[in-house]
């Protein structure tokens, strides 16, 4: 009794994504491609299931309960680097803003998808679980609200590269 639609940035993406399903035995029936629209397709999603990166602030921006995935295929390299690299609990943007888990993160996923798929069902079939992610992704969209991402974000590089701007630094956006 579910529809899907899967949001791609472009047609190259889309083109790599049905390449794939056909090796696998083809696009399932009733799955759509939407291009170029993933604002569209988060208006009107009840969840979403996403690959890692920043298109979770674009998901959380929505308000749209997520589950957050990224696929690996070495859980030897992982086991022998993360010990090394990551000293964080949290590997998705949500969860790494708010410190706490807000949406269910599989990094790395290693395996089938069933995990997720148990995941994101759970958020389908218990309104309760969803909305209290959308509270919960509603309180780090709104920490940055009336702020102007690229203006902090450059302000961020130039302290970090020991740069003085000669003008005072942005904090809001303006209009």
């Amino acid at each position: 009794g579910l529809a899907g639609t899967v949001a791609t940035p472009n047609d190259t993406t889309r083109d790599r994504l049905r390449q794939r399903a056909e090796s696998l035995g083809g696009w399932p029936d009733g799955l759509a491609i939407a291009v170029g629209q993933t604002d569209a397709v988060l208006r009107w999603a009840d969840a979403a299931v996403v690959a890692s990166g920043t298109v979770t602030l674009q998901v959380a921006r929505h308000g749209t309960p997520m589950v957050i995935f990224y696929k690996s295929d070495s859980r030897f390299l992982y086991s022998v680097l993360s010990p090394i690299l990551f000293e964080t609990e949290f590997f998705t943007l949500p969860n790494l803003i708010a410190r706490r888990e807000i949406a269910p993160e599989f990094v790395p996923l290693f395996g089938g998808g069933a995990p997720v798929v148990a995941a994101a069902r759970a958020l389908v079939s218990d309104p309760s679980a969803a909305e209290e992610q959308r509270a919960q992704l509603a309180e780090i969209v709104g920490a940055f609200e009336g702020r102007s991402a690229d203006a902090l974000a450059a302000d961020a590089i130039e302290e970090i590269a020991g740069i003085a701007a000669s003008a005072p630094k942005a904090t809001l956006a303006a209009g």
